[in-house]
C-alpha cells in the first residue's frame, strides 16, 4: 500500500482501513513511501496527494496491463492522471474538488456494493468530472449542484483491474466500517478475486424460527434456499407449501444432499449435538441455534468435530443485534456509568416466561 500525503496525512488516517485489512487475513501488506518496488502481481492501493514520476505512471499502467490490480483512493487520481499512462488506465481525468461537506452516497448494483447500505452518509471532498469515464462499472455515485457524480468505479484494463474510490479526505471516512469493506471488496476484485458459488442452505427443523431463518436465506446474495428436513409431515408440508423446496423427513436425507453446503440446526436445544455433528461429519458448515448446548459435553463435541472437518461452525446470537442489547453495549463501553459488576436482562411479559422449549430445565436447560 502507498501511502504518501503532503495536504493530507494518509499515513495516519489510512491506519483503521490497514487495521481492518490485516484482520481479513486475505493480504500480507507492506507500505510504502513510493513505488520504486513494484510487486509481483497482486494489488497496490494507494492514497497519495504527491508526485508521481512519469516511470513510475508507465511502470503503474503495464503492472496493471500485465494482470496487476490498482486501486486508488481520494484524490490520488486526480493528482496522478496528469500523467498520460494513468489517464490512459482510468479512462478519465478528474477535475478539482468540491468543497468539504456531507455527502449522501448512492451505491449502484454491483457486485463490489452487494450488501452494503443503499445510502451512505460521509464528510468528504468530492472530485468533479464532466461524466463517467468510457467502459466503467460504476460502484458509487452522488449529486452535487443538479448534477450526477460519479464516487466510485471499477475498469478492466488489460489482463488486469483498476478501481478508482474518490473518498477519504477524513480520518472518520477511513474509521467507517462500509467504507473499510468497499476497499476490501475492490482489492480483492482488483487481484483477481471472484464471488463464490451461491451456498445451498438446508434446515433441519421447520418450527417458527426456521420460517425467520428462510426469510433471511432468501434475502442474502450469496445463499439459495436448498431444503427442509423435519419428523412432522404437517411440517414438512407446510415449507412445501411457502417455499416451493425439497422436504425430508429425516435430517440424514438432508445431509446426503450435494446441493446443501450449510445447515441451520433448529432442533430443540437439548437435542442440537447430534445433528451438528452429523453434519460436519457430512461435510457442512453449521449454523446451530442458541442456545448453543445446555451440557459441556455437548459443546465439546461440536467443536472438536468442526476442527476435526474443517468446517466452520458458529452459534445464532440474533440477540446480539437487537436494539435494547446494543444500547446497553455502548453505554457500557462508554464508561459514563460506571465499571457495572451485575446485569440481568428478561425478555418477556406477565406470564410464565417463554415457552416449553425455553422453560423446561430438561429441554433448555
Amino acid at each position: 500500500m502507498l501511502l504518501a500525503g503532503r495536504e493530507h496525512d494518509y499515513e495516519h488516517m489510512a491506519r483503521p482501513l490497514l487495521h481492518a485489512l490485516e484482520r481479513t487475513h486475505h493480504f500480507d501488506i507492506d507500505t510504502e513511501a513510493d513505488l520504486d518496488a513494484l510487486p509481483e502481481g497482486g494489488v497496490v492501493l494507494a492514497a497519495s496527494d504527491g508526485p508521481l514520476m512519469y516511470d513510475h505512471a508507465a511502470r503503474l499502467e503495464e503492472f496493471v496491463r500485465r494482470g496487476g490490480g490498482l486501486v486508488l483512493l481520494h484524490g490520488t487520481l486526480a493528482r496522478w492522471s496528469d500523467h498520460e499512462p494513468i489517464a490512459h488506465m482510468a479512462g478519465w481525468r478528474l477535475g478539482a474538488p468540491a468543497p468539504l461537506t456531507e455527502l449522501v452516497v448512492s451505491a449502484v448494483d454491483h457486485p463490489l456494493t452487494e450488501r452494503l447500505p443503499r445510502e451512505m452518509r460521509v464528510e468528504d471532498e468530492l472530485y468533479l468530472s464532466e461524466g463517467p469515464p468510457a467502459d466503467a462499472q460504476l460502484l458509487l455515485r452522488t449529486s452535487w449542484r443538479y448534477t450526477d457524480q460519479v464516487v466510485a468505479y471499477e475498469r478492466r484494463h488489460g489482463d488486469g483491474r483498476f478501481v478508482h474510490i474518490g473518498l477519504g479526505h477524513r480520518l472518520d471516512t477511513y474509521a467507517n466500517p462500509e467504507f473499510q469493506k468497499l476497499v476490501h471488496r475492490a482489492a480483492m476484485f482488483a487481484a483477481g478475486a471472484s464471488a463464490a458459488p451461491a451456498v445451498g442452505v438446508g434446515l433441519i427443523g421447520y418450527g417458527a424460527i426456521a420460517r425467520g431463518h428462510a426469510e433471511s436465506v432468501l434475502a442474502t446474495p450469496g445463499l439459495t434456499l436448498q431444503a427442509v428436513a423435519d419428523i412432522s409431515s404437517e411440517r414438512r408440508e407446510l415449507a412445501s407449501k411457502e417455499l416451493g423446496i425439497t422436504t425430508y423427513a429425516t435430517a440424514d436425507e438432508l445431509l446426503r444432499d450435494p446441493d446443501v453446503g450449510l445447515v441451520v440446526v433448529g432442533t430443540p436445544p437439548s437435542v442440537h449435538a447430534d445433528p451438528v455433528v452429523a453434519a460436519l461429519r457430512a461435510g457442512k458448515h453449521v449454523v446451530c441455534e442458541k442456545p448453543f448446548a445446555i451440557t459441556v459435553d455437548d459443546v465439546d463435541r461440536m467443536i472438536d468435530a468442526a476442527a476435526a472437518h474443517q468446517r466452520v461452525l458458529t452459534v445464532y446470537q440474533s440477540r446480539r443485534w437487537d436494539p435494547d442489547f446494543l444500547a446497553m453495549r455502548d453505554v457500557i463501553r462508554s464508561g459514563r456509568i460506571g465499571d457495572p459488576f451485575y446485569m440481568e436482562s428478561f425478555i418477556g411479559g406477565f406470564s410464565h416466561p417463554c415457552d416449553f422449549w425455553h422453560s423446561h430445565e430438561p429441554i433448555s436447560g
